[in-house]
């Protein structure tokens, strides 16, 4: 019944989330010791969660619910937004393309005027610091070697927790390790294409965690992509 299958989908959902935890726990203390050692670049990279949604229960927006729960579960600041809390040490992922003040990690030591500059969706950093009194939200994102300034009203609109990332957002990122869920709740976006895309983002393990039947459905599942070019008017000449 609908009733009946309803609940094995909740069941299903809920299993893979613990497996997901497990793992998070296994991998948990070689992440911590990268940032104690705050090699930042290395921490953001170490240990990453991909889900082909947002939505549901194993879409992005939930997962990353709980693995801040994991990663930074008793922050010294934080900030509350209507997308959720924004902790001090918190990863987070740059949302859309805009001009915000920023700074060079040696500017910012010696207090220096911030400077608008391209800030591009999809820059991971994380939050190093979180002003009360000034209200604002500075992250650092090691790979472009800047520090951006969010006042706090703009964190929601620019910033989202990036323990788990969509594979769209992922492509062209490199993790040690990735934990790939596979559910037939992602149905729509299961296919081969995807799965090449979020296997190959791993440099040591890849971890799918989920059904194994969505898995071998992505497998048999390939993308048509039909390409308009040229090529194809210069063969009808020929």
């Amino acid at each position: 019944s609908a009733n009946e299958f309803e609940e094995v989908l909740k069941t299903h959902a809920h299993n893979t989330l613990a497996a997901v935890a497990s793992v998070t726990l296994e991998y948990l203390p070689e992440s911590r010791k990268k940032l104690h050692a705050k090699a930042i670049r290395e921490y953001l990279s170490a240990f990453q969660v991909i889900s082909p949604m947002r939505a549901n229960a194993l879409g992005v927006d939930n997962l990353n619910i709980l693995l801040q729960e994991y990663f930074n579960p008793n922050p010294k600041k934080l900030v509350k937004t209507f997308k959720g809390e924004f902790r001090l040490m918190d990863k987070v992922v740059h949302t859309k393309n805009e001009n915000l003040p920023s700074t060079t990690p040696e500017e910012f030591k010696e207090s220096c005027d911030p400077s608008e500059r391209r800030i591009f969706n999809g820059m991971c950093g994380l939050i190093f610091r979180l002003d009360e009194e000034d209200e604002l939200c500075y992250v650092y994102y090691p790979n472009e070697e800047l520090i951006v300034h969010y006042k706090y009203d703009q964190i929601s609109d620019y910033l989202s927790l990036s323990y788990a990332l969509s594979v769209h957002k992922v492509q062209g990122m490199e993790y040690e390790r990735v934990v790939m869920i596979m559910s037939f709740s992602h149905h729509i976006m299961l296919n081969t294409k995807l799965l090449y895309t979020a296997l190959t983002r791993a440099k040591k393990h890849c971890i799918v965690v989920g059904e194994s039947g969505a898995f071998e459905s992505a497998c048999r599942r390939l993308e048509h992509s039909r390409r308009f070019t040229v090529m194809q008017e210069l063969e009808l000449t020929k």
